[in-house]
């Protein structure tokens, strides 16, 4: 089963159930003594799960509080069963080359889930629970702005299923989704980020094992 591939042949239930069992699991080393969550200088404290509103409309897992403010930050919870990137669902459904151009174009693209929300932390453990990375949603949506914005530039996938922008740390992969929901059979875009390029811009990153 290839990273992509980890989760995208559950049904919707099985992608919630397997999530929340992961997320609670997520939330208990976050809030460990042995875990100091500190992203751009700013430490992070209390996290404690979302209501099942704020993750169904606002694509929102948890809320922290933090040493800068007094205001509850939210949070997105990722896990990935193998690979050290954080992979990040960018765009679906993706049909043709021009078609994504001329949407970029009209500033009209159609942006899948990762990409629809504004939240303030992303955390992601990567690799089977072997490394844990926390950086900004900022962070993460710039480096996918850059990223789609070069792929808009060129030709494409050129009738590969990945695209590599290899002076930035970031891979697109063209991934059909093949749970049994309504975006069955839809092919969509994910963006993978090196865990050292988001280490650059001031990302938590912890080896688990």
């Amino acid at each position: 089963m290839t990273p992509a591939q980890a989760t995208n042949h559950l049904s919707i239930d099985e992608r919630m159930i397997h999530g929340k069992r992961r997320e609670k699991e997520i939330l208990a080393l976050l809030n460990s003594n042995s875990t100091d969550v500190v992203v751009e200088g700013v430490r992070y404290t209390n996290f404690i799960p979302s209501t099942n509103r704020d993750d169904m409309y606002n694509k929102i897992d948890a809320w922290c509080t933090s040493d800068a403010d007094d205001r509850a930050h939210s949070v997105q919870i990722k896990f990935r069963d193998r690979g050290e990137d954080v992979g990040i669902a960018a765009i679906r459904p993706y049909r043709t080359h021009e078609e994504f151009v001329r949407d970029v174009e009209r500033d009209d693209v159609e942006y899948d889930r990762d990409l629809r929300s504004d939240v303030d932390l992303y955390v992601c453990v990567v690799d089977n629970g072997s490394a844990l990375v926390v950086t900004t949603g900022k962070k993460i949506k710039r480096a996918c702005s850059i990223v789609l914005s070069a792929f808009a530039d060129s030709d494409g996938f050129e009738g590969r299923s990945w695209y590599r922008d290899k002076y930035r740390g970031t891979v697109l992969k063209l991934v059909t989704d093949r749970g049994d929901g309504y975006t069955y059979g839809q092919d969509k875009i994910v963006v993978y980020i090196a865990p050292w390029l988001l280490q650059r811009v001031g990302a938590y990153w912890k080896r688990l094992k």
